[in-house]
This record gives C-alpha cells, structure tokens and sequence, in this order.
C-alpha cells in the first residue's frame, strides 16, 4: 500500500526525492520486487538497500504505517507523516497516543502535508515534531547500569 502510494506521489511531485525502505522480512520478497520492477519507478525514487542510518540522514520526513521505526526516523529529525485508510477501523500508529496533526488518508491529504512541512524552514520547530520528539526520547528505557544489573539477575 505504501509503496504504491509513495510511487504514485514521486509521479506528482517530481521535485522531491523518494527512499522506499521494505522491512527486512519482506527485502527479497517475489511479489514485491516483481511490482517494483514492473512500476517503472520514477527517477526520482530510490528502492533502498543502503543502512538506515544513512536512509534518514538524506530525509526530511518519514512516511509509515504501523511501523516502529518512526521512533528511530523522529528521533533522526524526520517529521512522521502517518497513512490511515478511510477504512481503517483500528490505528495501528506507533505514535497515536500523542495526538498529533500528522494523519493523512488519501492521496490529495498527502501532498498537501508534504507541502506544507516543505515550506517550514526548521522541521524541528514545528510543534508536532516536538511533542513525538519528546515521546520518542522516552520511548525506551535508558541504558543505566542498574538497568542492565536487573535484567541480568532476572
């Protein structure tokens, strides 16, 4: 779903860049190299095999459904970008529990907010950055030793 929505978009808006990321699981999966390489993908989208660190240090924004690595995309300085389908009947959003402006369930709703997070110069101002920011940073346990002398006396 993402992925032919991300295509779709880069089709639109030929001035940004696209790095499409399928989850480890999925990489060499059949079915989803077979509709990449039929898709013709656009020049201006990149079916990414690079590490992830290098992924988000090239991004503004990270566009995901029900994955964690929004945390770890936020946390980099992407502004999370959220799909929900009309028919989506339970949120699946790792970061739904902070409220944030940030849904988009069609198309249209997608381009406008990628748009609007385009013309602001520092992302990392924008008030919804800086609430899932804040509750990314407490998203995990701090490594401490005491921590770590719990888990290994367990």
């Amino acid at each position: 779903m993402l992925i032919k929505l991300a295509i779709n978009e880069a089709k639109k808006l030929k001035k940004y860049h696209f790095i499409l990321r399928v989850h480890p699981v999925l990489i060499n999966d059949k079915k989803i190299n077979k509709f990449c390489n039929n898709s013709n993908l656009p020049d201006n989208v990149n079916l990414s095999k690079d590490l992830i660190t290098n992924d988000l240090n090239k991004s503004k924004i990270i566009l995901y459904r029900g994955s964690s690595l929004v945390i770890t995309g936020v946390l980099a300085g992407l502004y999370p970008i959220y799909f929900s389908p009309n028919d989506e009947k339970i949120s699946i959003d790792p970061l739904s529990s902070i409220f944030l402006k940030n849904n988009v369930n069609s198309f249209n709703q997608l381009v406008k907010k990628i748009n609007e997070m385009d013309k602001i110069k520092n992302i990392r101002s924008n008030s919804d950055f800086m609430l899932a920011k804040k509750y990314c940073e407490s998203y995990f346990t701090p490594i401490s030793k005491n921590n770590f002398y719990k888990i290994i006396n367990f």
